[in-house]
């Protein structure tokens, strides 16, 4: 809880959750960055960021690796091309 420069209140809210090495990034993606993305395409900004030890897996949950598993940023990616070919249907 904030309280701003024009005295009204900014709350924050963090997701907690944490997702083990057998956890995929669709999981992740489902649970924490879709709703995330759906809040984008009603009007608010938003950020997904990765935390955690040094090469603990931060850079390939976001971008995935080449020739095989879609990273988060990949199925963002998509939700949002999923969203506007179906406003456009």
């Amino acid at each position: 809880v904030e309280q701003t420069e024009t005295g009204s209140i900014q709350v924050w809210q963090f997701m907690h959750q944490i997702f083990g090495p057998t956890d995929s990034t669709h999981d992740l993606f489902d649970q924490v960055c879709a709703p995330i993305i759906d809040q984008v395409l009603s009007g608010y900004s938003a950020s997904i960021f990765a935390y955690g030890q040094t090469a603990s897996g931060k850079t390939h949950t976001i971008f995935g690796d080449v020739g095989g598993s879609v990273g988060i940023i990949g199925h963002c990616i998509q939700r949002l091309f999923d969203a506007k070919k179906q406003a456009s249907a």
